[in-house]
């Protein structure tokens, strides 16, 4: 489990939903309506980027950027990962890695006769 967190200044949100509403008429992305939304969200959710932050498992990434470079540092944190299961013959482990295949979209790669 972990956090991504697109740290954003309230000028760049506030812009970035003002051009929104205007290329996609978006009634909801009115000067009102986006402060609301912003005090709503610092309100409602950053303490949860806390206590993310408290565990150890926040990646915060600075969202003012270009989603270009946003997509850039992001990248390596969805970077190959490898998931090594270990146990004694008949503990599972071809079972338990199948299911861990479908579930989570890894390859399984069985080393075992």
């Amino acid at each position: 489990t972990r956090c991504l967190y697109l740290e954003c200044s309230r000028g760049s949100m506030e812009a970035r939903l003002l051009q929104r509403s205007k290329s996609a008429g978006n009634a909801e992305d009115i000067t009102e309506n986006i402060q609301k939304r912003i005090i709503a969200f610092n309100r409602d959710s950053l303490t949860v980027v806390e206590q993310f932050q408290s565990d150890g498992l926040l990646r915060r990434v600075d969202g003012d950027l270009s989603v270009e470079a946003v997509w850039t540092r992001l990248q390596p944190i969805f970077g190959p990962s490898v998931v090594f299961v270990l146990g004694g013959p008949g503990a599972g482990k071809g079972t338990i890695c199948a299911k861990i295949a479908d579930e989570f979209g890894y390859r399984h790669m069985g080393v075992g006769a």
